[in-house]
């Protein structure tokens, strides 16, 4: 879901539906013209008990540069989730510069594949896998791309970096 100013009175009428309907995460996308600070609505899904998943943030040029941002959401229990893509360059040299920088961070605890189609945009996570092992190990690269996510499937909270 695009954050939105509503976000709290659907809650609160129960118009929201979770992650695999599973009732502890919810995708919360920003936009991509412009920045809209995230942290209030990180704060508002957590007192409903939810933990947000920030999706593809090293896609969104007004956040390059910078990892200050990042710490803050994670600080607030927000996930940031990385698109499969951006590990490989599919999204261009910034995004790619800047997935890795997050990843490196420790910030990232999920790796999607945002695939929109198998040709256009192919989902890419064994290529993603393999990357991601060779630069941070086997075992991380474990639980982002299949822990992780199985843990959001089971609606189970994601543990977050300190």
């Amino acid at each position: 879901m695009r954050i939105d100013e509503r976000l709290p009175r659907l809650l609160d009428s129960d118009e929201i539906l979770t992650v695999a309907d599973a009732g502890y995460h919810l995708l919360l996308e920003l936009p991509h013209e412009l920045f809209v600070d995230p942290l209030p609505t990180i704060d508002v899904l957590r007192e409903h008990g939810l933990q947000p998943i920030l999706t593809h943030p090293e896609r969104h040029t007004y956040l390059h540069g910078t990892i200050d941002w990042a710490t803050d959401w994670t600080r607030h229990g927000a996930v940031l989730q990385v698109t499969a893509g951006s590990l490989l360059g599919d999204f261009g040299s910034r995004a790619f510069e800047q997935a890795w920088h997050l990843v490196d961070a420790g910030l990232v605890s999920l790796i999607a594949t945002d695939a929109h189609d198998a040709q256009r945009r192919p989902p890419r996570m064994t290529a993603a896998l393999t990357a991601l092992a060779e630069r941070v190990g086997a075992d991380a690269a474990r639980r982002l791309i299949m822990d992780n996510p199985q843990l959001v499937l089971n609606g189970q909270p994601i543990e977050l970096p300190n």
